[in-house]
């Protein structure tokens, strides 16, 4: 038997995103945005699925692992509630997806921002109710 250790409820939804790179320190785009989906989100993290990773060199798993003060911002738009939300985080872990011919990556991010917080409790709110 398994039991669920998440700390927040996950929800699986399809949600259009845009995905960038950045530099936190200087809040400068290093890599994106790339589009994606959210395909499940809670208010700790989210898995993404992107068909595209890489931009130029930059690659959003591995180069904002191994570089500083390097974070992943999501832009989230769930119209018209929610129009540009953007969330922090960090990826957590890395997988290839596959269904027939399509390939894509799967990408674990756990969020930096505190859960807790209004935007947070908004986009629940949102999410919840698609």
């Amino acid at each position: 038997m398994t039991h669920e250790l998440r700390s927040s409820k996950r929800y699986n939804r399809f949600l259009p995103i845009d995905v960038a790179a950045m530099d936190s320190e200087c809040n400068e785009v290093l890599a994106g945005p790339l589009p994606g989906r959210i395909i499940n989100i809670s208010r700790h993290g989210a898995c993404l699925l992107m068909s595209q990773v890489i931009e130029n060199s930059f690659h959003l798993f591995y180069s904002t692992k191994e570089k500083d003060n390097s974070c992943i911002q999501l832009t989230i738009n769930i119209q018209p509630e929610i129009i540009n939300c953007k969330i922090t985080g960090q990826p957590v872990w890395m997988d290839i997806f596959r269904e027939g011919d399509f390939r894509a990556f799967k990408i674990g991010i756990e969020f930096l921002d505190d859960a807790d917080n209004e935007e947070m409790s908004h986009l629940e709110q949102v999410v919840r109710k698609r």
